[in-house]
């Protein structure tokens, strides 16, 4: 009968739940805690009004190096424990390694989703790109992490949009354009795909919907919040992702370019139920526009609204020759770059270098795709131990000034 029929479907599907692995349906908090470490959630309010989530995995002893981890587009802190194994996931690593590891959420995604007027449902909550995360969301992460530290000089780890966001602010202060915050509280800078403009993007599928202005009609359709992971699509992804392997592959591809790179295929059902992190509609229409400009620029909101921002009718570009002022003495650099990253491409990428001061480190990984510096599973060998040393050192250089 049809009421069988219906049970039996009922029944199956909660089979195929209970056959899930249990990342799928655990939090932040939860994933960490499962592996042995500490976990706390912190939240700090922005300068604009939002509230964004960072979470902690702290140190066992006094006195131990602070670093931030910044998740890239599209992405949250989940990402830099998606593999799930101790040995492979960058801030289990870390944090075995006697760091006080921090991970930050970017507004909008899908633990930042929280503003003191502003409602998720409006416009008006969604208007705004990476350079309000450059001039707001990363100066209240650093305060956030220093009053509960008590640790003026922070290390910092982004990926992607995390390092966009980064060079944009660094761009700003040392250009006179922003108060120096960051630059002054600034330990160290390691950047894993490293992006400030995209003139050279390969990835052809995002390449077809920029051309076609896709994410603008998205914006027109009003859907302010791309991609954000609901409680129903974080149930239902992974099952397809389990029956049927090429869903996920493809939401992937579409991301990374047609090389997935060396990700981990196995936790391929928790990272569907844990990611997209979501983001507003207007930053990927700034990605357009500047991949369409070849230009580093501000988000242009027409020249009204432009005036109100920037107090110019056209929106200013990104003063990329002040990076080369930076004092790598002082704030040592490390960038991460793969062979075949389509997003952050090679060609960008050392337009980047040039921008920066000579002794800048740079580190090439054959056949390293956008995902791959957080969700590979051999990046704990290619990446991480070298990372990590950068990071050691240029604490023990910041611990001790006089010698420097």
């Amino acid at each position: 009968s049809l009421f069988w029929m219906r049970s039996l479907v009922v029944a199956l599907f909660f089979v195929a739940v209970l056959a899930l692995d249990p990342d799928c349906s655990r939090n932040i908090t939860q994933i960490i805690e499962a592996r042995g470490f500490r976990a706390e959630a912190h939240q700090v309010q922005t300068e604009d009004g939002y509230i964004l989530t960072l979470f902690r995995i702290p140190a066992r002893k006094q006195g131990a190096p602070v670093v931030l981890l910044q998740h890239g587009v599209l992405d949250s802190s989940v990402t830099w424990f998606i593999n799930g194994e101790i040995d492979q996931s960058l801030a289990f690593i870390l944090a075995n390694e006697g760091f006080d590891v921090w991970m930050g959420n970017n507004r909008g995604n899908r633990y930042s989703k929280q503003h003191i007027t502003l409602n998720p449902k409006d416009e008006a909550f969604w208007k705004w790109t990476a350079d309000d995360m450059a001039k707001y969301d990363l100066p209240a992460m650093f305060s956030l992490i220093e009053k509960e530290t008590g640790v003026q000089k922070l290390l910092y780890v982004g990926h992607s949009q995390g390092t966009q966001q980064m060079f944009m602010r660094l761009a700003m202060e040392l250009s006179g354009r922003y108060p120096t915050i960051i630059g002054n509280r600034l330990a160290a800078f390691a950047g894993l795909g490293p992006v400030t403009s995209v003139a050279h993007l390969q990835n052809e599928a995002v390449k077809v919907v920029i051309d076609a202005h896709g994410f603008e009609l998205a914006r027109d359709l009003k859907l302010w919040n791309f991609m954000p992971n609901s409680a129903t699509l974080a149930k239902l992804f992974p099952l397809a992702c389990t029956k049927i392997p090429g869903v996920c592959d493809g939401v992937v591809e579409f991301i990374c370019g047609w090389d997935k790179g060396r990700m981990n295929d196995s936790r391929m059902e928790v990272m569907a139920a844990q990611e997209p992190g979501g983001v507003s509609i207007f930053d990927l229409c700034h990605w357009s526009q500047m991949y369409r400009a070849k230009e580093w620029r501000a988000f242009d909101w027409g020249p009204a609204e432009n005036k109100i921002r920037y107090g110019q009718a056209e929106a200013p570009l990104y003063p990329r020759g002040a990076l080369g002022k930076l004092d790598t003495s002082r704030v040592p650099v490390a960038l991460f770059s793969g062979t075949a990253d389509v997003l952050a491409d090679e060609t960008d990428v050392a337009l980047l270098i040039k921008d920066l001061p000579r002794d800048v480190t740079v580190v090439d990984i054959q056949g390293y795709a956008h995902l791959d510096y957080a969700w590979a599973t051999d990046a704990n060998r290619l990446i991480y131990p070298q990372l990590v040393h950068f990071l050691h050192a240029a604490h023990a250089a910041a611990a001790a000034p006089q010698t420097r």
